[in-house]
Parts: C-alpha cells; sequence; structure tokens
C-alpha cells in the first residue's frame, strides 16, 4: 500500500520578502463508500486530486462531474490522461478527437484554477511528438476559454531524473509542472535517506510545481 497526496508548491525568486506558497490535498480514492470517500478528501486540505482516463462514450469523465458538483470546501485538481501509465500504452480504442473534447467540455463547464494533461508522460510509449501537438492545441483552447485556467502535464520524476529534456518542447505552454515522485523507485529504503537537493532539478525550471502524486511504500522492511 502507499499514501498519495500532493502538493501545489509556488516558485521563489531568490528575492528578500518573498515566500513559498504551498497548497495540500490528497488524490481522491474510493474506499467502498463514495460518499465518504469524497467527504474523506475534502476535508483533507485545499484541493481534491482527480486523475482520471479520459471518456470514451461521455463528455467527460463522470468523476470530475461529480468533482465539481459535489458541495465541498476544497477544489478539484484535474488531470485526464490518455494511457495507461502503467503499461505505457494507449487506452484502446483511443480517438483524439474524443479526449480533447472531454478535456475541453471539462473547462468549458468549470473553469477549472488547473487542469492536467497527460499523467506521467516519461512513461509514454507513444510518439512524444504526436501528444505535444495535442498539449499545445488543448493549451491554445484552453486559454481562449478560461484565460485563468492554468495548464499542466505530469512527469514521473524518479524516470526523469535522468531524462530532463523532455520537458524542453512543453515549457513555452507549460503554466505549472506536474510531478509524481516514489523515492523508494530511486533505491532509498527509508525517508530519512533522501538527500536535501533531490528535488532542486525542479527549482531550475521557473515554474510552480504540483506534486500530483507522493507516495511510499507502507510494507514492513
Amino acid at each position: 500500500l502507499a499514501l498519495t497526496l500532493f502538493l501545489l508548491v509556488g516558485c521563489t525568486t531568490g528575492q528578500p520578502g518573498k515566500t513559498m506558497k504551498t497548497n495540500k490535498g490528497v488524490g481522491f480514492v474510493n474506499s467502498g463508500d463514495f460518499a465518504k470517500s469524497l467527504m474523506d478528501a475534502d476535508a483533507a486540505g485545499d484541493y481534491v486530486g482527480y486523475n482520471t482516463l479520459y471518456d470514451q462514450s461521455k463528455d467527460m469523465p463522470e468523476i470530475i462531474r461529480v468533482g465539481y458538483e459535489y458541495k465541498m470546501d476544497s477544489q478539484p485538481l484535474v488531470n485526464i490522461n490518455f494511457f495507461d501509465a502503467s503499461s505505457g500504452n494507449l487506452v484502446s480504442g483511443y480517438d483524439r478527437n474524443v479526449f480533447e473534447k472531454n478535456v475541453i467540455n471539462i473547462v468549458t463547464k468549470y473553469k477549472p484554477d488547473y487542469i492536467g494533461i497527460g499523467n506521467e508522460i516519461n512513461r509514454y510509449n507513444g510518439d512524444i511528438v504526436e501528444f505535444l501537438n495535442t498539449y499545445n492545441y488543448l493549451y491554445t483552447q484552453i486559454k481562449g476559454i478560461s484565460p485563468k485556467t492554468k495548464v499542466f502535464t505530469v512527469i514521473q520524476y524518479e524516470s526523469f531524473k535522468d531524462h530532463p529534456d523532455l520537458l524542453g518542447g512543453f515549457l513555452s505552454r507549460m503554466d505549472a509542472i506536474g510531478v509524481t515522485t516514489y523515492p523508494e523507485i530511486a533505491g532509498y529504503s527509508d525517508p530519512n535517506q533522501i538527500p536535501v537537493d533531490y528535488y532542486n532539478l525542479l527549482a531550475t525550471y521557473g515554474r510552480p510545481i504540483l506534486f500530483t502524486e507522493v507516495g511510499w511504500s507502507s510494507k514492513t522492511s
């Protein structure tokens, strides 16, 4: 088992008096009692994360509609994916037009604070340039509909550290950088072993950082 939470971390400029703002939340997981799971997630912080595949048969994933229309104090933080992050393969029957419509429908209806397009994209086995074209198209559409919405994509940090050039094509249209991180992947057996500069690479991009998944195994050693 793993605990999954997320943090929204603002960038610092190094100027005196500038402080870093951090908002906290958890990713939504249905524990069996759907309403209680929503209430528990709502009580956990400022945002509730909804990371889901697009819906091939509807105008948007139903969980996104619930997240926005269920009366909660927290704000939804949505990430829509088009491939299976565990295998890196496109979902069966992937349709780019339907995927784009899902994203545009969400933005049109809810004008979200943030919206993520693609999860752990450095684990995608397909044509990253084709996805970049999709991302750039959606970025333009989103800004035309909801200029204040911050658009991002998500990278898996432990896999990304050795290939930081991946984000080069995205940076001009990234308002924030989404990150999942599981330091055990890098060989750390205890959180106290993680170097203090472990995440310094992220500061070089000059963008707010959204830790969309921060996990550590709960297994006993």
